[in-house]
């Protein structure tokens, strides 16, 4: 019986080819706009979360108090790290970055200026999680003057993957030997880098008899310093050894730490994106966007399903002896409301493969990602999440869309339908022409939107500068006695 309702449905989808198409494009439209929405929340949501050992990694932050004003930041001085490892049992290791700030770097006959490459300890990858190509992950930086390319720097500069031994001229820096090749870091990571330099190279220069210790907390802070914890060991935990710590170390002594009123805060790998403690308005800023793409996703979605429920009752009169006929030979309501949602359930099944297509195309063959500054991919079979989003998607949009015409349908009186051809029902026409009413609106004001932000757009072309800018270079000028 079922499958009776479903052939007569598609039979139905076929013939009306002309308002099949427009439900169909309208609704893969907003179905796509969803797909993407669901993966750029799902690429935000799983932020860090290639690093395995994700749930144990903290940012270490520090709150300073200076007079009246208090702040709290992530920069701390690198002493952190080894100082803090040596007193809290419950660090199993650390890892230190420090910005190089821009740097001519010269290889393999390639002169460019790059300004991400950090430095980092030889506990990195321990720490975090990356593929390798080439390379020893737990040597790879253990020797000052060595370096770690990215995928896309191996390639820019050498053309290969291997380039193990080879030396890089970094400015000012020094020279420094490749010693391993590792995967892009992801779009959706904390970590961003396109060289590691080995930390140790830091303390080539510095003096034999000077060490790290509590005393250089207070200053020097150009270092971020992550720490891994042993299994079982909280953030709780780690208040605890620090009050210890600190009243053993720094109390009384009159140190910077203590005069800047030293406090340490934890950000978890995993929570520091939506719930950072150390930057609340980076978090708070994260959270506005992924609600805005939730309402977006949601708000057209929405459109495209009111766009299919006033086709459907729009074409009511074409159907009403159909629909008449239907009862009279005595079809129940149900068996017609049935036979009405597996026309939606099938409109919609289209629109969703055509929504797959669509996305990909636009995720793949587009500038999209590049706009987003994000890597989204469509990967469906490799992606569960995306499975079981499709098909409560599919469902909810089934039922959204097609009960309201189902029941509106089924419910016509089939004399009425029989002698005149007519509908009847005022409070049904009234709520259609309420859904009417609202897609004009929202159509109205998306219109009216983009009528501003084209005028702004123009206003910000057209806009007279006080000077002429035609035939004006602009160049950036590096050297100091150029600039002199």
């Amino acid at each position: 019986m079922i499958k009776h309702y479903f052939k007569h449905a598609f039979k139905f989808i076929i013939t009306d080819k002309f308002h099949s198409f427009l439900n169909i494009f309208g609704l893969s439209i907003g179905i796509s706009i969803s797909i993407i929405t669901l993966l750029f929340v799902q690429n935000e949501l799983n932020y860090n979360a290639n690093h395995e050992k994700a749930d144990r990694i903290y940012m270490f932050g520090v709150q300073m108090s200076i007079g009246d004003h208090t702040c709290a930041q992530r920069n701390t001085n690198r002493a952190v790290g080894p100082v803090l490892k040596q007193h809290i049992p419950g660090i199993e290791s650390f890892v230190r970055f420090q910005q190089t700030g821009e740097n001519l770097v010269k290889a393999n006959n390639k002169f460019v200026y790059e300004d991400q490459f950090v430095y980092a300890d030889s506990s990195m990858f321990h720490v975090f999680t990356s593929k390798f190509y080439s390379g020893i992950p737990e040597t790879c930086l253990n020797d000052p003057y060595t370096i770690v390319l990215t995928k896309n720097l191996a390639m820019k500069y050498f053309g290969r993957l291997d380039p193990i031994g080879e030396i890089m001229d970094i400015g000012e820096l020094g020279l420094f030997k490749v010693t391993a090749v590792v995967s892009n870091p992801p779009t959706n990571s904390q970590i961003e880098y396109e060289a590691l330099l080995s930390f140790s190279t830091l303390y080539t220069n510095t003096e034999e008899n000077q060490v790290d210790d509590v005393t250089q907390f207070g200053g020097g802070m150009e270092s971020v310093v992550y720490f891994l914890f042993d299994n079982g060991f909280s953030e709780n935990d780690f208040h605890e050894s620090w009050e210890s710590f600190y009243k053993q170390n720094i109390e009384g002594t009159g140190i910077g730490a203590e005069m800047i009123k030293y406090v340490p805060i934890l950000d978890n790998l995993k929570s520091y994106y939506l719930n950072s403690k150390v930057q609340t308005s980076f978090s708070q800023q994260n959270k506005r966007v992924i609600t805005s793409f939730i309402l977006i996703g949601i708000f057209i979605l929405l459109l495209a399903c009111i766009n299919y429920i006033n086709m459907a009752t729009s074409r009511a009169g074409m159907r009403a002896k159909e629909i008449g006929l239907k009862k009279v030979l005595g079809s129940e309501r149900v068996q017609i409301s049935i036979q009405l949602l597996g026309e939606s359930f099938i409109t919609t099944l289209f629109a969703f493969i055509i929504a797959f297509g669509l996305s990909e195309f636009i995720l793949r063959f587009t500038d999209f990602n590049d706009i987003i500054g994000r890597e989204l991919q469509m990967n469906f079979f490799g992606n569960p999440l995306l499975i079981v989003g499709s098909l409560i998607l599919l469902v909810s949009i089934t039922l959204i869309s097609g009960i309201y015409p189902a029941l509106y349908l089924s419910g016509l009186n089939p004399l009425t339908a029989l002698k005149e051809g007519k509908i009847s029902g005022g409070s049904k026409s009234m709520l259609r022409n309420v859904l009417i009413i609202i897609q004009f609106g929202i159509s109205i004001m998306v219109i009216t939107l983009s009528f501003l932000m084209n005028s702004q757009l123009n206003f910000i072309i057209d806009k007279d500068l006080g000077f002429k800018k035609d035939n004006v270079l602009l160049i950036n000028v590096r050297d100091d006695q150029l600039k002199q």
